[in-house]
């Protein structure tokens, strides 16, 4: 069950937009702050189930809030809203802790699902990454039958 969300993006619109469509969705607490830095400090002082945050921000982006947030709070859930293909910070991303990334293009019904998702516990990825993952880059440097020799199921 969701008890609270918190909103980081430098975009009014944005922010106060999708604190009103979650707070109808998932009748929880939904809080809207407009930079990383204020993320931090409503996050001291309050805990969050999920932080939806934007990834181009001035001063702090969504890996460094990401970063901040997790050493705040470890089991928190954070999903990257952002309207940029971030196909190269990825792997940063999670590395930081972050839980899914999504497009501010999505549904309403494709945010509801991916906040959904990411308190059962699972992670989002787009099929357009996923497709992008390749598994022998993955694994290393091993090749040919090695590699499947190695990971194969029995």
């Amino acid at each position: 069950m969701i008890k609270s969300i918190l909103i980081v993006d430098d975009h009014p619109t944005v922010g106060y937009g999708t604190k009103a469509i979650l707070e109808q969705r998932f009748n929880c607490h939904v809080s809207y702050v407009m930079t990383g830095n204020q993320a931090i400090s409503k996050l001291r002082g309050q805990r969050y189930d999920i932080v939806l945050c934007d990834f181009m921000m001035p001063t702090m982006d969504g890996l460094e809030v990401a970063r901040e947030l997790k050493m705040i709070q470890g089991d928190l859930k954070i999903l990257i809203y952002s309207g940029f293909a971030l196909d190269y910070q990825h792997n940063a991303l999670m590395e930081a802790g972050v839980n899914g990334i999504l497009s501010k293009e999505s549904s309403v019904e494709d945010l509801e699902t991916a906040i959904t998702y990411l308190m059962r516990g699972y992670s989002l990825i787009t099929t357009d990454m996923l497709t992008k993952l390749r598994l022998p880059s993955f694994l290393g440097s091993t090749s040919g039958n090695e590699l499947y020799d190695k990971w194969k199921l029995n």
